[in-house]
This record gives structure tokens, C-alpha cells and sequence, in this order.
């Protein structure tokens, strides 16, 4: 979403004589073609079954886009929402895998202005020692969207990197470069100033040299991460 940004710092010659938005309307109408009868999303044009993790991704990215200025169209923005919305709610006794989709959410959510205070205050009193980094700060972060700015420093006190974690082809498709951009993510939001930041961009970028080829996924988060690092 932030790609334009990222692209006129890195090389901006690469990008002269051709658009980068365009590869942002052409990921919208990709998901367009993604996006189920409830509001989520496959991870597959002309799917059929719902992907958890993937539906939050895809979210996501029409958030940011629509906030970066794009144009989503809105049925297909305001169904993804309301799926989202129905699945941010936990379980009686949720494992750290699903308070990672369930704080992930809350904090697209609160991106889109569209905060669910009961159950963020919920997450944060019963669960918080189940959460791993990147989720505490992200709930810190969907706070934060809210106008309440202390709750990220309060649940990340002592956080200073990811966890290292073996990469998942499935699930919440977890790694340590994108739960590490998540993590510089939620900083950028909440607390743009911290001291953690340039030390997360650092590392990012001292990923992207010694950890080879990236999954799609681990590249546009921390594109993501990295654009809105640039654009500040």
C-alpha cells in the first residue's frame, strides 16, 4: 500500500516511468475475486472456503489502501469489516494462535475506526500472558487508534524483537520476519518515536540480505511496515 513511498526512496529511477499504484488496484481487484458470500475472503480467486488468517491479511491491505488514499470499492470493503468484526471474538479458552488472529483483527479494525473497546479491554485483562510479542503490541496499537496512547508501553515494556519461530506454510502463516514487521508496525501507529523503531527497521533490513527469498506474505508486510517507516 505504502510501495510508491518505499520505491521513490529506494530506487526511485526504477519507478520513473511507470506507476506503482497501479500494483495497488490490481491486489483490490484480486481480492475482489477472493471474497466469499460472509465477507471473507478465500485464499484463492473463485474460492469457497473461508481462510481465518488470509481474511484478516486481505482486510488489512484494503484498510491501508483506502487510508493511503485508494479507492476500494465500498461493498466490498464494508462485508470485509463485518466478517472481521464477527470473527474477532475469542474463545472460552483461546490458545496463543487464535489470540494472534484475535488481536490481529482488533487491530484492523481499530485502523478502520471501527474499535471494539469490550472486547480489547477483554483480551488485555484475561489473556495478555498468552500473547506473544507481536500481539501485544498490536493490541497495544488497536488502543492506541482509539486515542489511548499508554496501553503499548504498558504491554510491551521489555519487548525488544520477535520471537525467532520456524516459518508456517499454513495456519496464521507465522515467521519471524513477519511477526517482526507486525511488531514495527504496531511501534509506527502507536509510538512512532519509540527507540525500538530504527532498531526493528535495521533488523528488517538486515533480514532481507541473509534471509533469501521472502513468502508473499513476509514481503508485504514489511513493505507495509517499511513504506510507512519512509513516509514519516
Amino acid at each position: 500500500v505504502y510501495f510508491s513511498d518505499l520505491a521513490k526512496e529506494l530506487d526511485p529511477k526504477l519507478f520513473s516511468k511507470g506507476d506503482p499504484d497501479v500494483f495497488v488496484q490490481e491486489g483490490i481487484r484480486r481480492l475482489a475475486t477472493m471474497q466469499l458470500s460472509n465477507g471473507g475472503f478465500s485464499m484463492w480467486p473463485d474460492g469457497d472456503t473461508m481462510h481465518p488468517w488470509g481474511s484478516i491479511y486481505a482486510t488489512h491491505f484494503l484498510v491501508e489502501a483506502r487510508r493511503a488514499g485508494h479507492h476500494v470499492d465500498a461493498l466490498l470493503y464494508e462485508r470485509a469489516l463485518e466478517s472481521l468484526n464477527k470473527d474477532s471474538k475469542p474463545s472460552e479458552e483461546p490458545n496463543w494462535e487464535e489470540l494472534e488472529r484475535v488481536t490481529s483483527a482488533l487491530y484492523v479494525l481499530a485502523r478502520a475506526g471501527k474499535a471494539d473497546l469490550g472486547t480489547l479491554d477483554f483480551v488485555r485483562d484475561r489473556h495478555r500472558n498468552k500473547l506473544k510479542p507481536e500481539s501485544r503490541a498490536l493490541l497495544g496499537a488497536a488502543y492506541a487508534a482509539t486515542g489511548n496512547t499508554k496501553v503499548i508501553e504498558e504491554l510491551t515494556r521489555g519487548l525488544e524483537d520477535a520471537e525467532q519461530t520456524a516459518r508456517q506454510t499454513g495456519d496464521n502463516f507465522n515467521s519471524t520476519v513477519r511477526n517482526r514487521a507486525l511488531l514495527l508496525l504496531a511501534f509506527l501507529d502507536a509510538a512512532p518515536h519509540d527507540p525500538r523503531v530504527p532498531k526493528l527497521v535495521q533488523r528488517l533490513a538486515h533480514d532481507a540480505q541473509t534471509e533469501g527469498d521472502w513468502s508473499t506474505q513476509e514481503s508485504a508486510v514489511a513493505f507495509d511496515a517499511l513504506g510507512q517507516f519512509f513516509q514519516q
